[in-house]
């Protein structure tokens, strides 16, 4: 399973999609952060011991989720990169894994703390939704073979071991593909 790779800072990543809600909010992640890091600014705040530790954990949970599929035989690939021409957007998928009627995607996040818990049980964090959808939308373009429109948000805590699932698929409405 291959997808265009290689691209420049001149693109965007999908984890800094933002919007503008109906009621003005902006959702996603913080423009100016992303403009800074675009431009490849010194951050204010430089990431420190403990945050480099919470990415390792990250790492860590993404290979054991790795390692769970090839397990048992769902495994397709993993940390795919793209880019998008169309979108200058470039990124890496963590898992592509086989189902009974396609291929599905997977994007591993790990949480800490009750907030989390009580909040990502319910629905995914509207910023790794974006993630997704602009997955699902670039990889719907594309078209692969076997390709289910599908794509799973694994949540798994790092204090408590608890893990959630979300499912986000695209569907066609009147001609229209929607997530």
């Amino acid at each position: 399973f291959k997808l265009p790779q290689g691209a420049p800072r001149s693109t965007m990543w999908p984890t800094e999609a933002s919007f503008k809600s109906d009621t003005g909010e902006v959702l996603g992640k913080c423009a100016r952060q992303a403009w800074y890091d675009w431009k490849g600014l010194e951050p204010t705040n430089p990431v420190d011991q403990k945050g480099e530790a919470i990415f390792d954990m990250g790492n860590m949970i993404e290979a054991w989720y790795v390692d769970l599929a090839k397990s048992v035989g769902m495994w397709v690939a993993n940390d795919i990169k793209f880019y998008d021409e169309e979108t200058s957007i470039s990124g890496k998928i963590d898992m592509l894994i086989r189902e009974n009627d396609g291929i599905a995607g997977i994007e591993c996040k790990s949480f800490y703390g009750h907030y989390a818990d009580k909040e990502l049980k319910e629905s995914p964090k509207i910023d790794h939704l974006m993630q997704v959808v602009l997955y699902l939308v670039y990889l719907n373009r594309l078209n692969p073979p076997e390709w289910s429109k599908r794509f799973y948000i694994e949540y798994f805590g790092r204090d408590t071991c608890l893990m959630y699932e979300h499912l986000v698929e695209l569907v066609s409405i009147d001609g229209k593909t929607y997530p």
